[in-house]
């Protein structure tokens, strides 16, 4: 049997036959994508955390906690929401708390903003809720109230 090269490697078969098959080699170095966010023709482009696509960083929104970025449509934002929440420490739905006491407890109490997608438990809310409103809630922020 031959020596193998520095590019193949020995594979044996039932019948005792060598057969040398080529080693695959990278014809650069392979390095690991870590950063969100890359940098192609002078433009600055960002991997949605959802679907994984490349796309502007400013057609993503990012959360100021975990710092995932995504489109907003992969992150249930609806349209209307996007200039909002790209103007306070928006948090995605992983990482919200609730705006006034700052915990992620008794999550099915935190409602989130119709107008700002910001979370509110219904007991830190103003007025305090007994239950869960029916219909569309606005947070005090958005009330005008902070």
């Amino acid at each position: 049997m031959n020596p193998p090269t520095p590019f193949s490697f020995p594979v044996r078969t039932s019948s005792s036959l060598s057969l040398q098959i080529p080693q695959l080699t990278p014809s650069r170095s392979v390095q690991k994508f870590n950063k969100p966010e890359v940098t192609l023709q002078g433009q600055t482009d960002a991997v949605c955390s959802q679907c994984h696509n490349v796309t502007s960083k400013d057609a993503m929104v990012e959360c100021a906690k975990c710092h995932n970025q995504g489109h907003p449509s992969c992150m249930d934002l609806p349209d209307e929401l996007v200039d909002k929440v790209k103007s306070y420490q928006w948090q995605c739905f992983a990482c919200k708390g609730c705006m006034v006491c700052g915990k992620q407890t008794d999550e099915p109490l935190i409602l989130l903003c119709d107008q700002c997608d910001r979370g509110c438990h219904t007991y830190c809310a103003t007025p305090k809720l007994d239950a869960l409103p029916s219909g569309l809630w606005a947070c005090s922020i958005c009330k005008g109230g902070n």
